[in-house]
């Protein structure tokens, strides 16, 4: 015990060796995320997000002239406001704020990166405050190997190494709400906690309505931990979190209260608004998978080295004393998001994207597993050359086996699965979404696409999403001559077998995504029955193809 309270001291003074630590975790985890940023293919919700940073950058862009020339009345009317701020609303739903980012990294670097790097230098900014964040509590709490280990179990899970590219709500809201909580923390004794409290929560607020939902198990620990001062963190830090989302979204400056309610239902009624389907176990679910969804997934698409530091971890909540407050506060907010989807309509899709925010406290638990570890060791081993090789050896396994599956893996991280069901192909085998948001549609597909389809050709899909196609041809990604279109398909019985009938126009070619929960029978039996001019699989397991129609086999 005494060792225990010596290291606790220590970790909390900042020796220029935690500095060091800290700026090489930040600067290796930028590197590495912004030199593959362009490997994973473009996402569905990018294309209508990259529009609407473009819309509110040329907004912001247009008020400051406006304001230095003393008429700021157009551009800050109704009318205008809305059309920019508000455009799309449908596949556009949530507040502005990660797009924001997104648009100033885009705005600021597009000349020297292009613009589709440039775009996602916001995530990679972000997901490396978040891994850096992690590794300065951890580090705080524990050791610096510990922060060290927990930092890079984060960033070299595969799914989220793949999301720290995407610029989406994920990596915003995550890093948000890791900070929102060690702010909580931190206003328990320091009122300056409470306003960054407030200010991260209202940050979280104003990505995703999820982030509305921070203070629950902040709550429920400090009912358990009968902590009288989380209601003045919660008082105190409340102005700025209803504050933030309203500064930060001129879409809601004009009729706020209508608009609010609009976005408020939309939210909250998703399987009535934007029902979502899910392939699981074998099973396609409308809305809602089973309660174990979340929990199942967890398991199975995080690398089992990592889970096996993770269970490590866990001892702590028993084990260690002077941290066991801190660290049952992490694990309410790591075990929240998964007790979350099991409420009934909660929306859950997407692989892992709903609980996506657990992550972090996940892998806080993994840097406490491996000073289990390490802990053990030394109390075990007398020499002390031996104790040092047996620390390293324990470290490089347990960071170097993660990073492998995440390298094996890329660019297709949001497709691992991990080795308790075999794999990717042992997943697909068992039931498992194979993929859902087009970033499959990497470089080696688009080389197939441009090279496989005639001149002037028309080409359909599924998921349908003509837009996306689009957005990649004017972005010069894809040929411009190529003809994407949405038909309806209309299919007959007939003495000869299976008739197909198009409209308003037929399409040559069929690019079909391995999204099974929005497959039905039909393309169930093209996905099963029909051979594809192309697939681009993984572990044998198609991931995209490209088929032509009229060698296409309806049974």
């Amino acid at each position: 015990m005494e060792i225990t309270l010596q290291r606790n001291n220590f970790s909390n003074r900042f020796s220029y060796g935690t500095i060091l630590v800290a700026l090489m975790v930040g600067l290796f985890t930028f590197s590495i995320v912004i030199m593959t940023a362009d490997d994973i293919g473009w996402t569905y919700d990018e294309v209508y997000y990259f529009i609407s940073s473009e819309l509110i950058m040329e907004w912001i862009q247009a008020l400051a002239s406006a304001l230095v020339h003393g008429n700021p009345a157009s551009i800050l009317s109704q009318t205008i406001t809305d059309q920019y701020w508000l455009w799309d609303i449908k596949h556009n739903p949530h507040p502005p704020l990660y797009k924001i980012l997104t648009g100033m990294t885009l705005v600021a670097l597009k000349s020297y990166w292009g613009e589709f790097v440039a775009y996602r230098c916001a995530p990679a900014l972000l997901s490396t405050v978040l891994v850096v964040s992690l590794f300065i509590i951890l580090k705080n709490r524990y050791s610096i190997l510990a922060g060290l280990y927990g930092s890079l179990a984060l960033l070299f899970m595969p799914r989220f190494f793949g999301d720290a590219h995407i610029g989406a709500t994920e990596i915003p809201l995550t890093t948000f709400w890791l900070l929102a909580c060690w702010s909580f923390w931190r206003g328990l004794q320091h009122v300056s906690g409470s306003v960054l409290f407030g200010i991260f929560w209202g940050c979280a607020i104003a990505t995703k309505f999820t982030g509305v939902l921070i203070p629950a198990p902040l709550v429920v620990w400090s009912i358990v931990y009968r902590k009288k001062p989380a209601l003045k963190n919660i008082v105190v830090a409340l102005p700025f979190a209803l504050l933030i989302p309203l500064l930060v979204n001129p879409g809601w400056w004009h009729d706020p209260i209508a608009k609010i309610n609009v976005f408020l239902q939309a939210s909250l009624l998703r399987h009535e608004t934007i029902p979502i389907p899910t392939y699981f176990w074998g099973q396609t679910y409308s809305f809602s998978p089973s309660w174990k969804y979340a929990w199942v997934m967890t398991a199975i698409t995080i690398p089992i080295t990592t889970l096996f530091a993770f269970i490590l971890g866990m001892f702590t909540l028993f084990r260690d004393k002077i941290n066991r407050s801190f660290n049952m506060l992490i694990f309410f907010n790591c075990v929240f998001p998964l007790f979350i989807t099991m409420l009934p309509n909660a929306p859950v899709h997407d692989g892992i994207r709903q609980f996506f925010y657990m992550l972090p406290f996940f892998a806080y638990f993994c840097g406490a597993g491996l000073h289990y570890i390490l802990e053990h060791i030394i109390a075990a081993i007398k020499s002390v050359s031996i104790r040092r090789a047996s620390a390293i050896a324990a470290f490089l396994i347990l960071t170097l086996y993660p990073a492998y599956q995440t390298g094996r893996i890329h660019p297709y991280e949001l497709c691992y699965y991990n080795e308790l069901v075999g794999g990717v192909r042992g997943a697909h085998a068992l039931g498992m979404e194979t993929t859902y948001w087009y970033d499959v549609v990497s470089k080696e597909f688009l080389e197939v696409l441009n090279r496989e389809i005639p001149q002037g050709a028309a080409v359909s899909m599924w998921i349908a999403n003509q837009a996306y196609f689009e957005f990649l041809q004017d972005k010069g990604k894809i040929r411009k001559d190529i003809k994407f279109i949405t038909p309806d398909i209309q299919v007959t019985l007939s003495n000869r077998g299976v008739d197909l009938k198009f409209s308003p126009a037929t399409p040559e070619f069929l690019i079909l995504l391995s999204r099974q929960g929005v497959f039905n029978k039909f393309y169930w039996s093209i996905y099963k029955k029909s051979i594809p001019l192309y697939s681009l699989t993984l572990e044998g397991v198609p991931l995209i193809s490209l088929y032509r129609w009229k060698d296409i086999k309806i049974i």
